[in-house]
């Protein structure tokens, strides 16, 4: 804002002074009017001369500054433009960055999920089968204590013999090994049952700190996921306000550069303002011939209503083009004046030298006789 500020009050003052060299051309032919005798009347207007060569020269001079500071601002609004751009190519190189890892990220949930899944299943089915040898360990625990009870009453039974003549038993001794030996499977069976209890709450519990572990690893990974996907927001909005900087730097350089080309035009303008201006002041120093300037100060004229006339490129970039248009109306309207009085004075002056030469024409031709 500072450097628009300081581009503008530079605009300001060589317009300024424009408008005061003007001023001093109308200054300088209310003067060439005027008919009274006044003996400073040559270093007046010599004086109202400088005073618009001077005046055009420092708007030259301000109009040549104001051009070299766009210059420099479009130089820093290139650099701009530059770091800008190298920005958001380092914010897109991170941004690929981020939605690798991303991708990465997501492919370990995934693979979390299905090892969690896998790990469930087969904490599924060795649960069953816990419940399975659960129920066997009970069926032969109660057949084990069922048979320790019976075998002791059977040997006794089998011991008494009006049983043994009853069941027409010899031998013994098979009868009671046969419930020996059962008892001994039934021992057995709940044994093994109770071993393979064991092995199955083992292998539950290790893959319940599996399942555990995958659920870190995928509060990790989620956790991760979320710090990726906030950085990629952060640098989505960072790119965003990038964007939005470049389009506005872009069109401040589309205004700079139709400034600078008006301002091109301008230097060209105000250069053959001072041009002809210090042309005047050469032809001023004659004060005997004022014909010349005339036509001088009509072109003045000429050259800034046509260049304030102007609507478009091309004109003078005055923000008050009335001020400036009424100054050159004013001095259009002295200068014709101007040039009716040279006009009369030189209409005059024909009229005197042809009377004098006729008067020579006649003396030449009747000859006064002093005798």
């Amino acid at each position: 804002m500072m450097a628009f500020s300081a581009l503008a009050s530079q605009e300001d003052n060589y317009k300024q002074q424009v408008i005061m060299g003007m001023a001093s051309l109308v200054s300088l032919s209310k003067c060439l009017v005027h008919n009274g005798t006044d003996p400073d009347k040559h270093e007046k207007i010599k004086g109202h001369c400088r005073d618009a060569l001077g005046t055009m020269k420092a708007a030259e001079k301000a109009l040549e500054a104001h051009r070299s500071a766009l210059s420099d601002r479009i130089g820093e609004g290139h650099v701009k433009t530059k770091e800008l751009a190298d920005e958001q190519k380092q914010k897109e190189i991170k941004l690929c960055q981020l939605k690798i890892q991303m991708k990465n990220c997501e492919q370990m949930n995934v693979c979390i999920q299905d090892q969690v899944t896998v790990a469930q299943k087969h904490q599924y089915e060795l649960l069953t089968l816990l419940r399975k040898a659960r129920r066997e360990e009970k069926c032969f625990k109660a057949l084990s204590n069922i048979t320790l009870v019976l075998l002791p009453i059977c040997n006794l039974l089998v011991s008494m013999k009006f049983l043994q003549e009853a069941l027409q038993l010899t031998d013994t001794q098979p009868l009671s090994l046969a419930a020996s030996i059962v008892t001994i499977i039934c021992q057995v069976s709940m044994w093994v049952a109770q071993k393979a209890i064991l092995e199955l709450q083992k292998a539950i519990d290790q893959y319940q700190v599996k399942v555990s572990d995958y659920e870190k690893e995928r509060y990790v990974c989620d956790k991760e996921k979320a710090e990726i996907e906030e950085k990629i927001g952060d640098i989505m909005a960072g790119q965003q306000k990038i964007k939005e900087a470049s389009d506005e730097l872009g069109n401040c350089f589309k205004e700079w550069q139709l400034k600078k080309d008006e301002l091109e035009k301008d230097v060209l303008i105000v250069r053959m303002l001072t041009e002809k201006v210090d042309t005047l002041e050469s032809y001023i120093d004659d004060p005997s011939d004022y014909e010349f300037v005339v036509t001088i100060l009509e072109e003045i004229n000429q050259l800034v209503l046509s260049a304030v006339g102007k609507g478009g490129p091309g004109g003078l970039g005055f923000s008050d083009k009335e001020a400036i248009k009424k100054i050159a109306e004013e001095l259009n309207r002295v200068t014709q004046k101007l040039k009716e009085v040279i006009h009369t004075v030189s209409k005059k002056n024909r009229i005197k030298d042809y009377m004098e030469e006729n008067i020579k024409l006649l003396l030449l031709r009747f000859p006064y006789d002093t005798d």
